[in-house]
């Protein structure tokens, strides 16, 4: 079996990172772009809109999460499975009741 296409997607964007002071990532504004979410610049965290980006063209028909951004939005998406290479992982931090986390693959 072969790689899961978001997880393609994933590697093409390998090297993708955040433009120090006060630019912004040509590629990370596009993926919001593209998406049509307001984002205000690749200071924000963008691990949300990164799985995003790669499950929207992975996959265009899936409804992703309300408010993708959102890192801890993601733990109602998809089937709950045991970690896997392409599955979804989202983590808290902080405190396992608030909002902020950060989501990958």
């Amino acid at each position: 079996m072969g790689e899961v296409a978001w997880m393609v997607e994933a590697r093409a964007a390998l090297g993708v990172r955040e433009v120090p002071g006060v630019g912004n990532a040509a590629a990370i504004m596009g993926w919001a772009r593209a998406l049509g979410l307001a984002y205000g610049g690749d200071s924000t965290p963008w691990c949300g809109l990164f799985v995003a980006h790669c499950l929207r063209v992975a996959l265009p028909e899936e409804k992703l999460p309300a408010a993708p951004l959102v890192a801890r939005r993601w733990s109602r998406f998809g089937v709950e499975c045991d970690p896997q290479p392409g599955a979804v992982l989202v983590f808290w931090r902080g405190s396992r009741s608030g909002w902020s986390g950060h989501v990958g693959f």
